[in-house]
């Protein structure tokens, strides 16, 4: 067979000539088929359909997408099922989402292949794809769990019930998580329906559902929850004071001190609930509810946990700024310690300008030690060798109270000079124990010694007595 090229090129005399005519055929044959295949030229591959073409000009299809004229090469034996160039073929079919390709490549390539494609395919979200080729892959694969988790954080739902049962417990439950953190609640149904009794991921999608006030999936997901994500989720619905939602989880948990700081809630706003579950809590979960009290503008949440956040954390600060925005003096009294020096002068000069001359002295001699305590922590030079004066910081000054019937706990007086003052700050920072109590009803009594403590009847009452107009410090 020869070339119509060389039958309309050639001259008759040399057509004559039979050396001739057979050598520029051979010449120009296989360089027509490799343009062939290059160019996707089908036509005149069936034409020459028993002569070779190259390697070169089969990646060179490759390069230039022509998926049909591979699938020819291999219905024709001049590739070789499962080989390199067919298995590329078929991922890069799979990433462009070209699904008729995909369906035709499939039975060419190895296993191997056929997860590789399918984990192109659901990362560039082709999804029709996806569907082809699950039926090809091993159920269990980490390719499917991956596809799964792309699908349900896409909230592609159909996706999601086709591949779930193809995945193992730990590839749902993991879906779960992150069809809740993108929202995705109709994937999350479906999902929490196959994810396995108690996985802690329900924990995580629970508090993504109510920072995301789904009440709904809040009631569905509760049930099935572990206990610290129970106690997590508590955390947060106290902050929103959400209290329908505390007694639902303060009943699966089951906790009596729990449940009895819950029924204090109308008068504390839930302080006494928030100190038991934040007791000897991490720095950085004191800062994850200082950040969720601010957006909610608890200020009895944000006092209450500032001094357990980082030193000089950016999320006081922030609080601190908001509070002096919003002019909530007790707050700004309560976090300026826990504040840059930045941010106490900017208080200062805004409670000078409203008028608060009291806070900001308060402020002001904190900001004067500061001063003094850095011009003191400089190198002084003695005879012999540099001593290093260490930095004074500001304490608090906390006392530690027992009232009959509660836990101890401690109060920072660093801002008040006189009893009176105290018991109006403790009627005002712990509703929880003196909410029902006038301010002037409140009587304090010293410790004897170590962990006893003077009763009524004790006959050195009088002497330990202390009176409304005693200093405190």
């Amino acid at each position: 067979m020869s070339l119509t090229c060389v039958e309309v090129s050639l001259h008759s005399s040399v057509k004559g000539l039979e050396h001739v005519y057979t050598a520029v055929n051979a010449y120009l044959i296989p360089l027509t088929l490799d343009g062939a295949v290059r160019n996707g030229c089908l036509g005149v591959l069936e034409r020459f359909k028993t002569k070779s073409c190259t390697t070169d000009a089969m990646d060179a299809a490759l390069d230039n997408y022509h998926y049909s004229t591979i699938q020819w090469l291999v219905i024709n034996n001049k590739l070789v099922p499962k080989s390199l160039i067919v298995n590329e073929a078929l991922k890069c079919a799979a990433e462009q989402g070209k699904s008729e390709a995909v369906e035709h490549l499939l039975a060419h390539c190895s296993d191997e292949a056929v997860e590789r494609a399918f984990k192109y395919a659901a990362r560039k979200e082709k999804w029709q794809v996806v569907e082809i080729l699950y039926r090809k892959c091993t159920h269990g694969c980490a390719a499917l769990g991956d596809a799964l988790k792309i699908a349900a954080s896409k909230g592609e739902r159909d996706v999601v019930e086709l591949l779930w049962r193809g995945c193992d417990e730990k590839d749902v439950a993991r879906s779960l998580k992150s069809a809740a953190v993108e929202g995705k609640w109709n994937v999350v149904g479906e999902l929490y329906r196959h994810c396995p009794t108690e996985s802690r991921e329900i924990g995580v999608v629970l508090l993504c559902a109510i920072e995301k006030g789904k009440w709904d999936m809040v009631e569905m997901l509760y049930p099935r929850c572990r206990e610290k994500g129970l106690v997590e989720a508590l955390k947060v619905v106290v902050i929103q004071h959400r209290w329908d939602v505390a007694k639902l989880l303060c009943r699966k948990l089951q906790k009596k001190e729990y449940e009895d700081a819950l029924q204090l809630v109308d008068r504390d706003e839930g302080r006494l609930l928030l100190d038991r579950l934040y007791r000897r809590c991490k720095c950085f979960q004191a800062e994850k509810a200082v950040m969720e009290a601010t957006k909610r503008l608890n200020w009895m949440a944000i006092k209450l946990l500032a001094d357990a956040c980082y030193k000089k954390s950016a999320t006081v600060d922030k609080a601190f700024k908001l509070a002096i925005e919003m002019e909530q003096w007790d707050v700004v009294k309560r976090l300026y310690p826990e504040c840059t020096d930045e941010a106490v002068s900017e208080a200062t000069k805004k409670a000078e300008a409203s008028g608060k001359p009291e806070t900001a002295r308060i402020l002001q001699n904190n900001s004067s030690m500061n001063d003094a305590t850095t011009s003191t922590s400089q190198r002084s030079l003695s005879g012999e060798k540099d001593v290093e004066i260490p930095e004074a910081k500001p304490e608090l000054q906390m006392i530690r109270c027992v009232v009959p019937g509660f836990d101890p706990f401690e109060i920072d007086i660093s801002l008040v000079d006189r009893v009176d003052d105290l018991k109006k700050l403790l009627h005002t920072e712990r509703p929880d124990y003196f909410g029902d109590v006038p301010a002037d009803s409140i009587r304090f009594y010293l410790a004897k010694r170590g962990d006893e403590w003077l009763s009524e009847d004790s006959e050195d009452i009088d002497l330990l007595a202390i009176g409304d107009g005693s200093r405190v410090r």
